[in-house]
């Protein structure tokens, strides 16, 4: 596909940079879904969980948040609704991995999957502008 290869996003920690292409993929039933792209995000104890969604708040149409850690985020949750940004917060017991992950994808919506991570935090400005992500979506 051709996605821009310097579409690149900035880790929190490690601080390095990585290609955003290894995140996005079509979801499996591309035509029973809306357009446009679910970020799945699975969280334990992130403290840079609000500023790693608000980074993405202009190209996801959802964000669907698996959250499994000590304490409740769910106030932070709901300032970010307060703020536009469309979360569903789905609260776990304990880290689940990969399960965890397929849960968050069935939970989506749309027709593209943005794999996110709690500590991510995407660039909005310059040559490597998250937000020219949502143009590669659109055909």
């Amino acid at each position: 596909m051709g996605f821009l290869l310097s579409l690149e996003v900035l880790l929190s920690k490690p601080l390095s940079l990585i290609p955003l292409t290894n995140f996005l993929i079509p979801s499996a039933d591309k035509t029973k879904r809306k357009d446009g792209i679910s970020a799945v995000v699975c969280t334990r104890d992130e403290p840079w969980i609000e500023p790693c969604l608000l980074s993405i708040k202009d190209i996801a149409d959802e964000i669907i948040l698996m959250d499994s850690s000590k304490a409740s985020i769910k106030d932070t949750i709901k300032k970010l609704q307060q703020k536009g940004l469309n979360i569903k917060y789905v609260r776990v017991k304990k880290n689940q991995g990969q399960t965890q992950l397929v849960r968050a994808v069935s939970l989506s919506t749309r027709k593209w999957i943005l794999k996110w991570d709690g500590d991510f935090i995407a660039y909005t400005s310059g040559k490597n502008n998250v937000n020219k992500l949502k143009k590669l979506t659109q055909n």
